[in-house]
């Protein structure tokens, strides 16, 4: 089930997005650490902050060019707006570790070694402003101080010696001894529109060792909402992050710091279609290796190419896709999408009755956009008839108010309450009432709903009763278009 924004915690000093004074150049022109182990050079929200102010100033002071022939912003000149982990690496990663040959990491880390708190699983083309504020909203969401460390590649391994940081096998890079360790709370997937991280071998690693391999850790998806992108009617809902949080116990919790914004719809239909196979590596022998490791090959197998399908794939692929599955059921239902809806229920039910941030199911959208298809699929893999928004209006409040006959009798029919009441007090008969839904109150009245929400006490139905109704209508409506949005 998902909580509203009131139970994110307040920052715990400052967030590693806030405006911070920049740190001088010599800051970084130092080693403060040997940091033997790899899996223990996480940074910390505060050490992230500062970079991120230096890199600004950086920035805006000098000229940078891209030289990568193969990046997208090719001879551009860097800057903050499209500073990615590319950039970052070349430009100053490299350059400023280069005296000590060692991550960058242990130029910061005055205490010594820094394990991680959580694990950062990413693509190094998403742009950094957005990585930063996702682990700002991040470390907010759970209530995290200044001092909790994230690990991430780009920082955390010697880039002057990648490979040696890799050592022997896969399963013993500290990607995989990062994660398993055991201050590791979990794994943040940091995603962009097309979830590109889940077309990346080493990121499909990452979250076959989180949600499969290793027991009790968390693995928690963030994606920015786009500007321009969700409205509410005419308003356009503001940019900013957005997370689902894993639950532990197979659900998440959604959480958007735009109010109104809703986890981004591209994110969850990509995220519920990822077919690792197609995952690639910048070395080709590394994806052969992970992909042979998944598929569980025997040892003379593992020099050939690996397979193109298998048990091994289907078990990580179900185990990603479930934890966007809920958010894509909920967009089929908002789509009339039953056929999309029908092919993700058939995989797994993994999600089915997970919340918006307002409370809303999927039974809720179906309802309220009159999908009879979609509805009656959700109601036969038994979803909740009354899964109600945080006011208690359900999806039969929503159905009766709109006059959704198809919606509202199979609700009824899968025993939805049909005198399911609202923290305002409203119920599906005074809304049906209230519109002049007839067909929609006949069906109620039929299925043993109470006629006093009608009538008044003496049996009449006054003009005072009559406009509260109205009243509890228009409330109702204006909560229902909450998810009316126009992606």
């Amino acid at each position: 089930a998902a909580g509203a924004r009131g139970s994110v915690a307040p920052a715990q000093g400052r967030s590693c997005d806030a405006p911070a004074p920049a740190p001088p150049l010599e800051h970084y022109q130092s080693r403060k650490a040997h940091i033997e182990d790899t899996a223990q050079r996480a940074i910390t929200l505060r050490q992230l902050s500062d970079f991120a102010a230096f890199l600004q100033r950086e920035l805006s002071a000098s000229e940078r060019l891209d030289g990568n022939e193969h990046s997208p912003t090719y001879r551009q000149r860097i800057t903050w707006r499209i500073l990615n982990m590319y950039h970052i690496c070349a430009h100053f990663v490299q350059p400023l570790t280069l005296p000590f040959r060692c991550s960058f990491v242990e130029l910061v880390a005055e205490a010594g070694a820094q394990p991680p708190t959580w694990f950062v699983s990413h693509w190094w083309g998403s742009c950094f402003q957005d990585t930063v504020s996702l682990l700002s909203w991040h470390a907010r969401c759970h209530g995290l101080p200044e001092s909790s460390a994230y690990w991430v590649c780009t920082f955390a391994n010697n880039q002057h010696d990648v490979s040696g940081e890799l050592g022997g096998g896969i399963l013993d890079s500290p990607f995989v001894r990062a994660i398993e360790h055991e201050s590791c709370n979990g794994t943040v997937l940091l995603l962009d529109p097309s979830v590109t991280p889940m077309r990346r071998v080493w990121c499909v690693l990452e979250a076959y060792i989180t949600a499969i391999r290793a027991k009790g850790k968390r693995y928690d998806l963030c994606a920015a909402i786009p500007e321009g992108i969700q409205a509410v009617g005419s308003v356009r809902i503001k940019p900013g992050p957005a997370l689902l949080k894993d639950t532990g116990s197979g659900g998440a919790e959604e959480l958007c710091e735009p109010a109104m914004g809703i986890f981004p719809f591209e994110v969850a239909e990509a995220g519920a279609q990822v077919n690792i196979a197609l995952a690639q590596a910048s070395n080709e022998g590394d994806r052969r290796k992970i992909l042979h490791l998944l598929a569980g090959s025997d040892a003379e197998d593992q020099d050939g190419p690996p397979p193109a399908s298998c048990k091994g794939y289907d078990v990580v692929n179900t185990a990603v896709r479930d934890r966007f599955r809920g958010r894509a059921m909920y967009i089929c239902a908002w789509r009339d999408d039953a056929e999309g809806l029908g092919r993700l229920l058939e995989e797994s039910k993994s999600g089915l009755d997970e919340r918006s941030p307002i409370g809303a199911t999927q039974a809720y959208v179906a309802a309220q956009r009159n999908s009879g298809a979609c509805l009656r699929m959700l109601l036969d893999a038994r979803c909740d008839p009354d899964g109600a928004l945080h006011d208690g209006n359900g999806p039969a409040h929503v159905a009766a108010e709109r006059g959704h006959e198809e919606c509202l009798r199979l609700l009824l029919e899968a025993r939805a309450q049909a005198d399911l009441r609202s923290s305002s007090g409203s119920t599906p008969v005074r809304l049906a009432k209230a519109k002049g839904h007839q067909g929609c109150l006949q069906l109620l009245l039929g299925a043993g709903a109470d006629d006093v929400s009608v009538n008044s006490a003496n049996g009449a139905f006054t003009i005072q009763r009559a406009t509260s109704c109205v009243s509890v209508a228009s409330a109702a409506s204006s909560v229902s278009d909450a998810h009316d949005f126009k992606p």
